[in-house]
């Protein structure tokens, strides 16, 4: 399941567009963050044209944490690439890169500003639609079908890797070694988010399987184990 979120979405007639090119290419779960217009108006329906009932079955909720809590992966859109939003996809790799994964949050920001930096460092990982220099900036609308349409030419919907390693055993092996990280006084001058958030987005982008994230949980109890009998004998 692939989940089109929306963040301050302003435009009743993006919405609109945007639940048809959903229909288009078989999303079926749009979720609105925080909307600012009516997506529900007479203008959004005319644009929905037969998608009417996915606006009527959005789900509106109050900040992008509600939608993240749900999902095993979370992909963030921008055009604003910077030392603090390294891209980790492109429109043109994500089709493939999501074969085997299900229950995925798609975060697309408000027209005018995009994605803040907050919700952006919650994300699992960046992607970036490639366009001209001499005008980048594309319509919210034309963004979301963009990927909707990378996605579905790749045929993931009826794919499913079992052995694909969940959000959950990625967050427990990496606060395992964040952890252990404190217990070395690395972070004694510096704060652990930035590190942390690095790993995060390079182990989604890897693509771990269950069993690989198994042998990096060992080998990192293993380190742990051997450090502190080494420092229990001094």
């Amino acid at each position: 399941m692939f989940k089109i979120v929306l963040v301050e979405t302003e435009g009743e007639e993006n919405i609109g567009a945007i639940a048809r090119i959903m229909m288009n290419f078989s999303f079926k779960e749009l979720i609105l963050v925080s909307p600012r217009c009516n997506h529900l108006s007479n203008n959004a329906v005319n644009y929905a044209v037969h998608a009417k009932k996915i606006l009527e079955n959005a789900n509106i909720v109050e900040n992008i944490s509600e939608v993240l809590s749900n999902c095993k992966l979370s992909i963030a859109f921008t055009k604003r690439i910077g030392q603090f939003r390294r891209k980790d996809l492109t429109s043109y790799e994500i089709g493939s890169f999501l074969k085997g994964y299900e229950n995925v949050a798609l975060i697309f920001g408000n027209e005018k500003y995009g994605l803040k930096n907050e919700d952006i460092e919650k994300c699992d990982l960046i992607c970036h639609i490639p366009s001209s220099e001499e005008f980048p900036s594309l319509n919210l609308s034309h963004s979301v079908g963009v990927i909707c349409y990378e996605i579905y030419k790749n045929q993931i919907f009826s794919e499913k890797n079992e052995n694909l390693a969940t959000k959950e055993e990625i967050d427990s092996v990496l606060n395992s070694f964040i952890s252990f990280l404190h217990y070395l006084d690395y972070f004694k001058n510096t704060k652990d988010t930035r590190l942390k958030n690095y790993l995060n987005k390079l182990l989604h982008r890897i693509k771990p399987e269950k069993g690989d994230i198994i042998i990096l949980g060992n080998l990192i109890d293993r380190i742990q184990g051997i450090v502190k009998r080494i420092s229990s004998k001094n």
